[in-house]
């Protein structure tokens, strides 16, 4: 029995410091976009029309969470069943050690998992409501053109891979919202990948001196972001499609 104990708790105490420095990383490796979203106090209502698209944004992200959370729910027990090959019937014996194991085996299943669904959770959390702030405070900002712009790019999605705002490209990555002044742009090229042997685009990356900035994107988002990129700064160098 000790020595559960001791696993157990070296188990967590191992989980809670990658918790606590995934959460410095996050929340301290902040770039100045980032910074300036923290001090963001959020002004009168937005315009009609993008106060509307930022209401449907947080009811769509609030399902997509009880989504997710039901689903990690569940992830102990198909793990049992993937074990099981989906016979739970294998774990009652009719003698009573059947369902000591299996409920064993259970609990042991949830503790183990706990803490890598919650830092799971914790950053996509974390990541969501960062998106939700900061594209509230670039809706202020943009100008009725770029609001249009905005518009046609994320289509019926509320997760825009990218926004151009007062002459500034913003990329939404997992971890950080990159800021780029469009008219130190000066390079874009097309990063390839190889897939079931074919050569796909599987990202750009951006020359903005004196940093370079790589960008996972579709292909069909592609000329969206080059034409953006046109109206506000029309020399930059394109690898084209």
């Amino acid at each position: 029995m000790f020595p559960i104990i001791i696993y157990w708790l070296v188990f967590f105490s191992i989980s809670i410091g990658i918790f606590y420095a995934i959460k410095c990383y996050l929340e301290r490796n902040k770039n100045d976009f980032e910074k300036r979203l923290d001090s963001y106090i959020p002004k009168p209502p937005l315009p009609l029309e993008r106060e509307a698209y930022l209401e449907k944004r947080k009811r769509f992200v609030r399902r997509v969470f009880r989504v997710l959370i039901g689903f990690f729910a569940v992830i102990p027990l198909l793990f049992i069943a993937l074990c099981t090959n989906f016979n739970f019937s294998s774990f009652w014996q009719g003698n009573g050690e059947g369902s000591y194991i299996f409920l064993s085996f259970l609990g042991d299943s949830i503790l183990a998992s706990i803490p890598f669904l919650g830092i799971s959770f914790y950053w996509v959390y974390f990541v969501a409501n960062r998106t939700t702030r900061a594209q509230e405070m670039l809706l202020a900002e943009m100008s009725e053109e770029d609001f249009q712009y905005f518009n046609l790019i994320r289509g019926r999605l509320y997760t825009p891979l990218f926004v151009v705002s007062r002459g500034k490209l913003y990329l939404f990555k997992a971890s950080h919202i990159i800021e780029i002044p469009i008219e130190m742009i000066r390079d874009i090229r097309i990063i390839y990948t190889w897939r079931r042997l074919r050569k796909i685009m599987a990202g750009v990356l951006i020359d903005h001196p004196p940093k370079k900035t790589k960008f996972p994107i579709r292909m069909d988002y592609y000329p969206y972001l080059t034409k953006l990129i046109d109206r506000y700064h029309p020399k930059p160098r394109y690898e084209t499609l």
